[in-house]
């Protein structure tokens, strides 16, 4: 909102006439927290992306805040005035994290907005028990499936001395 402002003097003998007016100011109140907060869980890492919240005063960065939901200490990031979202690595696997995003401003810091949860996740395992069918110009590559925390999304079989890659829908 703008603002002037004009002084009087005032002693017992009454107040004196009012000031020219100032300049107008335009004052700024404490923004909101950004909306929208998404995190997913990757290799010991989470993402958060926001969106900005409405502010009347520019924002100068945004603080993350990442909280194991078992307990145990926060990891803290800032990320700059444009940023719509951050990636914290070194995560332990397998954990379950809480993240807050708040915006920064000249004025002050925003309340955190809804905490948002993902669950980080490692490598999978090695495939195991690999054996080959060989047959006139192919084989055949069977294998046991490793174990993972995380959805096997395929397999990825590479001939070699040739450097053929396949790339299966699945083990056999």
């Amino acid at each position: 909102k703008e603002y002037t402002f004009t002084v009087r003097a005032n002693s017992p003998a009454g107040s004196s006439r009012e000031s020219a007016s100032s300049a107008p100011v335009t004052t700024f109140g404490l923004q909101g927290p950004p909306t929208d907060v998404s995190v997913t869980g990757a290799n010991k890492t989470v993402t958060v992306s926001w969106n900005p919240p409405t502010s009347d005063a520019p924002i100068t960065g945004y603080t993350v805040v990442v909280t194991p939901t078992g307990g145990g200490a926060s990891v803290t990031r800032s990320a700059g005035a444009t940023a719509t979202s951050l990636s914290v690595a070194g995560l332990a696997v397998g954990a379950e994290y809480s993240v807050t995003v708040a915006s920064r401003t000249a004025v002050g810091t925003s309340v955190p907005s809804a905490a948002a949860t993902a669950t980080t996740f490692g490598l999978p395992g090695v495939p195991s028990d690999v054996s080959v069918a060989a047959g006139v110009r192919r084989a055949t590559v069977s294998w046991t499936a490793p174990a993972s925390d995380s959805p096997l999304t395929g397999y990825t079989v590479v001939a070699t001395p040739t450097s053929l890659v396949v790339t299966p829908a699945s083990a056999t």
